[in-house]
């Protein structure tokens, strides 16, 4: 019948049938098999033509992929019309593992039908629970992921023998793509059965080997390596309590060397990181050592990873020394956006739970974020990449300095002490406006950004709205020229940044109560 059935029944039984033909025809053509008179497809051999066979030949992979595929398909689905297909997954697990060996022995291997026989393979992996278990081997799958392995540590130069079973394999970026995936599923499923140390040795040894430098990262290897983080991930996961402490520790100790090397993995380092440091294996103590790390090393992205897997402040509080070098360091301004966000997130999570914690930083960082905010509003530092951030800085630094004041306001602290602090906060601001100016009103200044005396007036604004008596009381305390300044950017901001008509005006308070 040359009409196909047109139900999903008919799809899987053809294309079934017509890869295991393909693939006793390639087998055949290896001299791989004695002579092939009929097949499922076909009564007679002699009755095809050669493209046919040759087509049957070069496609079993592809049609074995995707009869599989659809069997699946069909039994997640629960279909009345595939029931009784199962038999059709018995015949073409053999195919895959036996096709994924004649690959790697052929003389003349494919890396495309080695490709697709891992994809196929890893199809089972991760279906491995609705597929009947008789049908797949453990011991083979183990095996399998041991050739696997050897082709990823060969393409790092880690294969101890210079002996390849298809150099171009390790050259095909399909193959270490589906080999490093495979190896990933066998550790995500813990019902396979396969042998620990072979999952282990497979993920744990190319990050053993960026550790030992005699593997570097670059665009060919870090695919793989990003696949091993991946992997011992997986592993972590599922480890038993008996040891979970050391391979967590000798893992986070893995992340931090390949976040400070590399930018490219960061995403598959801070994943592993995550899991590590929320794993119950380890105390408190040990993040707070970590986040304390992190922090001196300028890893922040790690840091705020281990300050939110920590109890509400703990991170930060183990970590004011590098929070400090960081921000105090004014010749070094790559430094200060990436020390300052992650500050002000880390304060803005915690703060609810330890709203204390605002008094620690302020004694021990409050002068170096006062610091940051004059030197990038008034622009007087330089460096690469400064006059780019100013405007980031500058927010972060007014953002944890509104907290401060918020926490200073509501806690039973001696007003003189808050007048104090928003008086500091002030005369910075002042200088701000003086220097960058605001919409409609320009300061003439080169480096002026009016966004920043625009950001300094809604300071102004917010603090007389929310506490008129503080503002008030350090009005008082502000210069004449200063206090001028203040007012006359308050009544633009109030007022939208319209161009005024007529003389100043007087800013009253009559208006705001306590």
């Amino acid at each position: 019948n040359n009409e196909l059935p047109k139900t999903t029944r008919g799809l899987v039984s053809h294309s079934a049938a017509a890869s295991i033909d393909g693939f006793f025809l390639d087998n055949h053509a290896h001299g791989e098999r004695e002579t092939i008179t009929a097949g499922l497809t076909y009564k007679n051999r002699s009755d095809l033509d050669e493209s046919v066979i040759r087509e049957l030949r070069e496609n079993w992979p592809i049609l074995c992929v995707y009869s599989m595929l659809m069997l699946i398909e069909s039994i997640k689905a629960e279909r009345d019309e595939c029931k009784g297909l199962s038999k059709w997954m018995t015949s073409l697990v053999p195919l895959i593992f036996n096709g994924f060996r004649s690959s790697l022995a052929s003389q003349s291997c494919v890396p495309e039908t080695s490709a697709l026989c891992l994809y196929a393979l890893r199809l089972l992996v991760q279906n491995y629970i609705m597929i009947e278990k008789e049908s797949i081997s453990s011991s083979e799958l183990g095996d399998i992921g041991s050739t696997v392995t050897e082709i990823i540590f060969e393409k790092l130069g880690l294969s101890p023998s210079k002996k390849s079973a298809c150099t171009a394999l390790t050259r095909d970026r399909k193959v270490i793509e589906q080999a490093c995936g495979l190896i990933e599923d066998m550790c995500q499923s813990d019902m396979i059965g396969v042998n620990i140390s072979i999952l282990t040795r497979a993920a744990v040894e190319p990050l053993a080997a960026i550790q030992e430098k005699r593997v570097a990262i670059d665009k060919d290897t870090s695919p793989i390596i990003a696949s091993s983080l991946r992997s011992t991930q997986h592993l972590l996961l599922s480890h038993p309590d008996d040891g979970k402490a050391d391979f967590t520790r000798a893992l986070i100790q893995i992340a931090l060397e390949i976040l400070q090397e590399s930018n490219e993995l960061d995403a598959p380092s801070l994943d592993l990181l995550k899991c590590c440091v929320e794993s119950s294996a380890l105390p408190n103590e040990d993040g707070g050592l970590i986040a304390s790390y992190t922090a001196a090393h300028g890893l922040w992205r790690a840091w705020a990873v281990v300050c939110a897997a920590l109890p509400p402040g703990y991170g930060i509080s183990c970590s004011i020394t590098g929070i400090k070098s960081s921000l105090g360091d004014l010749e070094d301004v790559a430094k200060h956006v990436s020390a300052l966000t992650a500050l002000r997130a880390a304060l803005q999570n915690a703060s609810a739970n330890d709203p204390g914690l605002f008094s620690i930083i302020l004694q021990s960082v409050g002068f170096e974020i006062l610091q940051l905010l004059r030197a990038y509003s008034v622009r007087i530092l330089n460096g690469s990449g400064f006059d780019d951030n100013r405007v980031v800085v500058c927010t972060e630094a007014v953002r944890v300095n509104l907290m401060a004041f918020t926490y200073l306001s509501s806690a039973p602290t001696e007003e003189a002490k808050v007048i104090a602090f928003v008086s500091t906060l002030f005369s910075i601001l002042i200088e701000s406006v003086a220097f960058n100016g605001y919409p409609n009103h320009p300061s003439g200044k080169v480096g002026a950004d009016e966004a920043i005396g625009r950001m300094s007036a809604q300071v102004f604004v917010h603090v007389l709205r929310s506490s008129p008596g503080v503002f008030k009381s350090t009005m008082l305390a502000i210069p004449p020229d200063s206090r001028s300044v203040l007012e006359a950017s308050v009544r633009a901001d109030m007022n939208g940044y319209k161009l005024q008509q007529g003389g100043k005006k007087k800013l009253s308070l009559k208006g705001f109560q306590r």
